[in-house]
């Protein structure tokens, strides 16, 4: 746990990247001035259930009233940092009450390069859920932004056909079905 006094507001994010990407260290940080605030019972136990969750605990898991075993939810966004450089992030869920996370970020190199990219960072978090529960998710779930639908033809044709292939290779069986549920993230 961080605290930096109200004249370093400014360095926040430089303490998070050096904690978190330079020295691989988990941390929180927070600001004096809001330390100091009247709900400040309120705001100490967020930032306790902050460091609870990022040390791995379980704050809360989703009911539902149908079973939903063996499913895997996955996301995927992209971004580019300074430099030009893009960057994917897959995010995809690893036991049956979808409270436990497992995450990959991959660089990748223009449009040619964004569907291979998308495929092994998929493929990496169904093979980190194979390894923590020794079969594959009988359904993987997949979120991701809308598209425009000749952009849908390709990435059924560069992604989804390419990662089914790969599926009844490796998996044989058990080959997981796949839904692709797209989402219009602009708003107006």
């Amino acid at each position: 746990m961080i605290v930096i006094p109200p004249n370093m507001k400014s360095q926040y994010k430089r303490i998070k990247e050096a904690a978190l990407i330079q020295n691989k260290l988990v941390c929180q940080v927070a600001c004096e001035a809001t330390l100091r605030k009247k709900n400040a019972q309120s705001i100490a136990t967020k930032i306790l259930l902050q460091i609870i969750a990022k040390r791995g605990n379980t704050l809360w898991v989703p009911k539902t009233k149908g079973k939903v075993e063996d499913t895997m939810l996955v996301g995927i966004d992209t971004g580019s940092l300074p430099g030009g450089k893009n960057i994917m992030a897959v995010c995809g869920s690893v036991n049956s009450t979808f409270s436990s996370i497992y995450t990959k970020s991959l660089e990748y190199k223009g449009m040619e390069d964004k569907f291979q990219t998308m495929h092994k960072g998929v493929f990496h978090i169904v093979e980190y859920y194979v390894e923590r529960n020794k079969v594959p998710p009988k359904d993987i779930i997949l979120f991701m932004n809308s598209c425009s639908m000749d952009q849908v033809r390709i990435l059924k044709e560069y992604f989804i056909d390419e990662f089914v292939k790969k599926c009844n290779e490796v998996y044989a069986e058990k080959v997981p079905a796949l839904q692709v549920i797209m989402v219009n993230t602009k708003t107006s």
